[in-house]
């Protein structure tokens, strides 16, 4: 249960860490192509010579101190998820053998809302690096309030452009969140979110029905029983409910 984007490697964990990071490409469920829609960028695509993608940013974008994010931010965090001696992103290890050598100078600022990744040749399928409808792809994290405070305190204290930010974990328990106002996602509907490691399913069942949680995952096959003996709602996602 890490707080740093580059230090996780389950997908398992990608819930705790959405609600605060954003990525530079997002989610749209009627999309064509895997869910990909826009994220930290509006547009984007391959360039006429197929050797580099131009990524076009969303203006007025800022993060959770209130700092603005810009395409050096998102110059920074692809590069720190890259050669952070401390990374173990293996999305980031995959987007490394993309790009032009040297890699380290393959992704150009053009302007604070216009950046450039040159590829080492064609490489059609690089958006699924960069989106968060890839577990752990492409998250966008502050340059300035990093290089500013150090590893150890971001860790401490997480600060993305999501519609949550980080108020506190227990190890084991739970982590905390409270509405961010700003995110392009949306502004939250609630002030608060917890959200619990519970993982017996039949003590997740109980504390729904008695109203110590409010959502819950269950075994697909659990769902009639689960069904017949409450008034709880049962909804399927991607063959999870």
């Amino acid at each position: 249960e890490v707080t740093d984007p580059i230090l996780e490697t389950r997908a398992a964990h990608a819930m705790y860490h959405a609600p605060i990071w954003d990525a530079l490409l997002g989610f749209d469920y009627e999309a064509e192509y895997n869910g990909l829609g826009p994220g930290v960028a509006k547009e984007w695509g391959m360039d006429p010579d197929g050797k580099s993608w131009t990524f076009h940013l969303r203006d007025g974008l800022v993060f959770q101190n209130g700092e603005p994010l810009t395409a050096e931010d998102v110059k920074f965090s692809l590069e720190r998820s890259m050669y952070h001696p401390e990374s173990v992103v293996s999305d980031a290890r995959r987007l490394m053998k993309e790009l032009r050598e040297p890699p380290e100078e393959a992704i150009e600022v053009i302007d604070p809302l216009t950046l450039r990744i040159h590829t080492d040749g064609a490489k059609v399928h690089l958006w699924s690096l960069l989106t968060r409808a890839v577990y752990q792809a492409g998250q966008i994290m502050p340059q300035e309030y990093i290089e500013t405070n150090g590893d150890e305190y971001f860790r401490d204290n997480p600060i993305g452009s999501g519609p949550w930010q980080f108020v506190r974990r227990v190890p084991g328990d739970y982590f905390e969140y409270e509405a961010f106002d700003k995110s392009y996602r949306g502004i939250p509907r609630f002030q608060g979110l917890r959200l619990l490691f519970v993982p017996e399913e039949a003590t997740r069942v109980a504390m729904v029905r008695t109203g110590q949680a409010d959502i819950i995952d269950i075994l697909p096959e659990s769902a009639p029983e689960v069904q017949a003996t409450g008034n709880l709602k049962i909804t399927e996602i991607g063959g999870a409910i």
